[in-house]
């Protein structure tokens, strides 16, 4: 191959990255520039770490606002239809408008990672843009904070939730995630319970659990006994003898911290 040839083939290389590109719209609302290219700058491998873990594919474009103040966000929010005490929220994605925003003063205020918000809030946009089948908010949070997976972020999140709150199960686990005085440790619990489907069934069942429902293969249920080869009752059942004894052991090692 001749020089020319080379710099032509390197020119459609070019141009080909260039046409598959994501369309990618970032926006500060009263954000530092610092925080935007900071957060423009991990778009792609939060992309690529969501499909790492879940299988899930997503090539399309993105609307991210970033807004430096609590208020900001929250006019933000009322004008999205957002129903929720928008200030004390860090971010929120809409698949359907490929939108997502996300509250600097929140995430800054609970010393939080901002790069793991933007996971979270990307894993939310691609699952509802891929997912086919219902399913209860304990799997989409837990994924959503799963591919989260900021240790600091944890942390925080640990620290701040509320210790040894009991559950009766994944249905009392997804009541828990609408209530003020539970939702802090069940956001934590609801990773936990991915995690848990990971460790027990292995990475493969879970991406093909995430393939089914993408496959529009429901109900959920269904789709999740054909991915683990075990009903989702039975899992829960697993999942809750797991917690009660990490629950203990928790109650164990405080104690003995106050000997």
């Amino acid at each position: 191959m001749g020089p020319m040839a080379k710099y032509l083939l390197i020119i459609v290389l070019l141009l080909a990255g260039a046409l598959n590109a994501r369309d990618v719209n970032v926006q500060g609302v009263a954000a530092s520039d610092a925080d935007v290219a900071r957060l423009t700058a991990q778009i792609e491998p939060a992309f690529s770490i969501v499909e790492k873990e879940t299988g899930l594919s997503d090539d399309e474009g993105l609307t991210l606002i970033v807004a430096g103040g609590s208020k900001g966000f929250a006019e933000l929010a009322a004008r999205d239809g957002v129903g929720m005490n928008a200030e004390g929220v860090l971010g929120y994605a809409m698949p359907g408008a490929r939108k997502i925003v996300l509250n600097m003063s929140g995430i800054r205020e609970r010393q939080m990672e901002p790069i793991g918000v933007l996971r979270h809030e990307i894993a939310h946009l691609v699952m509802g843009a891929s997912l086919r089948v219902a399913h209860q908010l304990w799997f989409e949070e837990g994924v959503a904070q799963y591919v989260e997976s900021m240790a600091l972020n944890e942390l925080r999140e640990s620290a701040g939730a509320t210790p040894f709150v009991d559950f009766e199960g994944l249905d009392d686990l997804n009541a828990a995630l609408r209530e003020e005085a539970r939702a802090g440790a069940a956001y934590i619990e609801a990773r936990e319970v991915i995690r848990l489907i990971v460790e027990t069934y292995g990475d493969r069942a879970f991406r093909k659990l995430m393939q089914a429902l993408a496959g529009g293969e429901g109900p959920f249920a269904k789709a999740f006994e054909t991915a683990t080869e075990q009903a989702l009752s039975e899992f829960d059942a697993l999942w809750l003898k797991d917690y009660k004894a990490r629950a203990n052991d928790r109650t164990a090692s405080f104690f003995r911290s106050e000997e």
